[in-house]
């Protein structure tokens, strides 16, 4: 599985696989019933969250690529859950970084290319826009960002809902205004990352492991956590095994 998925970044990379066919072959390999296709997927997933490490070392024309594949994923909607939690916030990460510094592109690539699912997260763009050199590194998505949060925070109030009757932790309401449940669903975009008391590897380290996680491979898998796994980790894994699974 990881050197089928490091074939396909290579003809990425390479050119002979376009962004857009490498989004469509990882939504097949995620809806797959194979679960070696999933885990394909998985391994995709996780070296490119991975590589952002290395980001500042990219060429021009790689830091483009990863842009636009990441952003790309995000629009396509292949990202669920935690993942897209992931993306968001390393793209956040990504443009926070001033110039000269050239990873902030991949933000700006990743961020033109979901543009239109921008008015999704109202308070993801308000921590953009707070981001001090987006207006001069790039002013027309900084003008985008800040009508998408306009508009995000101000859906129609005819699709009032019937008044609240359950709420689950980091969910909207039952019967919520349309309001609500974008700002419930927006805000755990933005606070994700800060739950638990492990640090960023260790948190994609754990999610990586029940991401990949099958029937197949649960002994394997098994083995891998518990040789990773510390005392310390207990309060993390017991919320995000409540929370996200």
């Amino acid at each position: 599985a990881e050197q089928q998925a490091n074939r396909h970044f290579q003809g990425i990379y390479a050119g002979s696989l376009s962004v857009q066919d490498a989004v469509a072959t990882m939504a097949a390999y995620r809806a797959s019933a194979n679960p070696r296709d999933v885990e394909i997927f998985n391994c995709m997933v996780h070296n490119l969250f991975d590589e952002r490490r290395f980001w500042d070392r990219y060429p021009d024309r790689e830091l483009a690529l990863t842009g636009d594949l990441l952003g790309s994923l995000v629009k396509a909607e292949v990202l669920a859950e935690e993942r897209l939690l992931a993306a968001l916030k390393y793209i956040l990460a990504a443009m926070r970084q001033p110039p000269p510094s050239k990873v902030s592109q991949v933000a700006v690539r990743a961020l033109r290319c979901f543009q239109d699912r921008l008015e999704e997260f109202p308070q993801y763009c308000a921590q953009l826009l707070q981001v001090p050199h987006l207006p001069q590194v790039a002013p027309d998505l900084h003008s985008l960002i800040e009508a998408a949060q306009r508009h995000g925070g101000h859906p129609p109030s005819q699709e009032q809902g019937p008044p609240a009757e359950a709420q689950l932790p980091g969910t909207a309401p039952i019967g919520a205004t349309a309001s609500e449940v974008v700002a419930s669903r927006d805000a755990e975009m933005v606070s994700a990352a800060a739950v638990g008391e492990v640090d960023e590897d260790t948190e994609d380290k754990i999610n990586y492991i029940f991401n990949k996680l099958s029937s197949s491979n649960m002994e394997q898998t098994s083995r891998e956590f518990l040789a990773f796994f510390k005392p310390s980790m207990e309060d993390f894994v017991a919320s995000h095994l409540v929370v996200k699974r």
